[in-house]
């Protein structure tokens, strides 16, 4: 039986750490080192926490193994991906950690709190248009507050006049919008672009009609040749905006 242990440096102590966050780093501990039916709880010493595992002997050389294919290009992904959540609770955690073995060894390393922040842009303001079903217009003010869905995203940074958000009301609910205006960007840690503010100037109304009906009521129009025409075809015609078979 050979023991590797978890410290976790800079952060808590034994008597410091909440238990279901001693919980959490247990069970990505558990998945980094693999081999769970031989895997063991030990203890958790005092100072900075040094939580032990002891593995059975016949099982040593496969844990090893994992822990080794840490410093390899192609790490298998479970083992990938238990070590980078291990060294992101770190990270929020404002610690470092590492792993040893019995000997005192290093195995692995977690940079933690020390890898680089995530460069943030912005902001920045631009013309622009969101579309959207309108779901929610409020304000007191001469300021109007607008929610704006387009499908599983909301836009909830947008604002318009008390005279245009009237104009608004009236699809609320209901047909899709485009809106245009000004807003303000910012492009966040995960290089995904996040909406602070957006100031409606203007706004239109977009055609909701199903495409097949569209299509269906073209087709019924004699003397057009829209009834010869396949649905690749169809969709053609409709993408150049032409709107005439050739």
């Amino acid at each position: 039986m050979d023991n590797f242990i978890l410290r976790i440096n800079e952060s808590y102590t034994p008597k410091t750490i909440p238990l279901s966050r001693i919980a959490e780093y247990m069970l990505e501990y558990a998945k980094l080192l693999g081999e769970q039916e031989h895997v063991h709880f030990g203890n958790i010493s005092e100072g900075s926490i040094h939580m032990e595992a002891f593995v059975d002997s016949p099982s040593i050389p496969a844990v090893r193994q994992r822990l080794d294919a840490l410093n390899q290009s192609n790490t298998p992904e479970d083992i990938l991906k238990a070590f980078l959540k291990l060294d992101e609770m770190l990270s929020k955690d404002n610690a470092t950690g590492l792993i040893v073995d019995g000997q005192g060894e290093k195995i692995v390393n977690f940079i933690g709190k020390n890898k680089p922040k995530p460069m943030i842009f912005g902001p920045i303001t631009q013309h622009g248009s969101i579309e959207g079903e309108i779901i929610r217009i409020g304000g007191a003010d001469t300021t109007i507050h607008l929610h704006i869905r387009d499908g599983d995203k909301i836009y909830t940074k947008c604002t318009a006049s008390k005279e245009l958000s009237r104009e608004m009301a009236q699809y609320l609910f209901g047909s899709t919008v485009r809106a245009q205006g000004v807003g303000k960007w910012i492009r966040n840690g995960d290089g995904i672009w996040e909406l602070q503010s957006f100031k409606i100037q203007s706004f239109e109304v977009l055609d909701d009609t199903d495409l097949t009906e569209i299509v269906k009521t073209l087709r019924s129009i004699q003397g057009n040749h829209w009834d010869s025409l396949n649905a690749q075809e169809v969709t053609d015609i409709i993408g150049r905006g032409d709107g005439e078979p050739s």
